[in-house]
């Protein structure tokens, strides 16, 4: 029998760790741009316009528009526009620096910048939220994570996306317990969640979401976990996308739809998702919204096994095991199970003993001469 991932919203919710993604920026400032616009920008910047030339910087910050990223050439063009005031100049300038792969790293000049540019404008939460990194772990400045919370409270306050998730994981995570002295709090972790999903983060979407449909420290609420998931997934949040589609499959907070579920998990098999892929292949296997395709079960099995993933190597085991679609080859569903069981996959392991012991046993012993 073939294997649904039913594991994968356990190690969704467990995987969320204190992690900083990049901030997002003001999108009228920084949207990609073609090389005609970025011939037209540089023109404006040369000209002393200091907002045309912190987005010089940021092009090549980023490597926008074709351009090569350049630390050299965006720290330039920040610094003409962070001399004449900019507060974003002067942040992203703090980035650089806080930046390992840039081969300029240095902690003290990136919260000198972060400061500078709270200075040039107050109302900066993202350089504030930086800062706030800064203070939590102690780079470039004595750790104090007192103030970093009050940094990230206040930057959570004022709209940034990133400050509540930074708080919802610190109250909520065991490990910050020792590494940051911070009592768990569940309910004080999803109150910045909520906060975060005030703010339209995506993230924040997907961990509150993770609570409710857990009920860890809340009613479970499936209902609610899966508006969340739905939510975060019309910002192309991939993981709340797999939830839906997983919630849809099964019917939990939603009336299941089969069809919905398969659209869901289609669009994430083409953006390699390796459980959306075995989970095509479940579907494919099993007949399930789609006529059964046993081919196109082993192909999906196969494209998410390629990504190691461990329940499609159980499931490619079956299939080499009862020959489906493929001839029968117990060696290859030995191998296979292994290797999922290598992965931590229990059934694989129990059916990888089962299946290489009765191999033992029809082994005939050679008669003594």
């Amino acid at each position: 029998m073939s294997k649904f991932d039913r594991t994968l919203f356990v190690t969704l919710f467990l995987s969320v760790a204190i992690s900083f993604s990049a901030q997002a920026m003001e999108p009228s400032e920084t949207d990609d741009y073609t090389l005609e616009q970025i011939v037209e920008l540089k023109k404006t910047a040369e000209q002393g316009d200091k907002v045309a030339q912190f987005r010089m910087g940021y092009a090549y910050h980023y490597g926008l528009a074709d351009l090569m990223a350049d630390a050299t050439k965006a720290m330039e063009w920040y610094q003409k526009s962070s001399a004449q005031g900019y507060a974003k100049a002067t942040r992203n300038i703090g980035m650089l620096y806080a930046d390992e792969d840039n081969g300029i790293l240095d902690y003290t000049k990136a919260k000198e910048m972060y400061e500078k540019a709270l200075q040039q404008d107050p109302a900066d939460y993202i350089a504030k939220y930086y800062l706030a990194r800064l203070y939590l772990d102690g780079y470039g400045v004595k750790q104090d994570v007192p103030k970093a919370l009050i940094l990230f409270k206040e930057a959570a306050q004022s709209g940034d996306e990133n400050a509540p998730i930074t708080l919802g994981q610190l109250y909520t995570n065991d490990d910050t317990d020792t590494s940051y002295g911070i009592k768990k709090d569940i309910a004080e972790g999803m109150k910045w969640y909520q906060k975060g999903v005030d703010n339209g983060s995506p993230q924040a979407m997907f961990n509150l979401a993770d609570y409710y449909y857990e009920g860890e420290g809340v009613d479970k609420d499936l209902k609610r976990a899966f508006d969340l998931y739905t939510k975060a997934s019309e910002k192309d949040h991939l993981d709340s996308t797999y939830m839906a589609a997983y919630m849809y499959h099964h019917g939990k907070g939603v009336d299941k739809n089969l069809k919905k579920a398969f659209d869901l998990y289609s669009q994430l098999a083409e953006k390699d998702d390796s459980d959306a892929q075995n989970n095509l292949g479940y579907m494919y296997m099993n007949g399930e919204s789609v006529p059964q395709d046993l081919k196109l079960a082993f192909e999906w099995y196969s494209k998410s096994a390629e990504q190691t993933n461990p329940t499609a190597l159980y499931n490619l085991a079956e299939m080499y095991r009862e020959g489906y679609y493929v001839k029968k080859d117990t060696e290859k569903a030995i191998e296979y199970y292994a290797h999922a069981c290598q992965l931590g996959d229990e059934d694989a392991c129990e059916e990888h003993k089962k299946l290489a012991t009765s191999i033992k046993l029809t082994i005939p012993k050679k008669k003594k001469k």
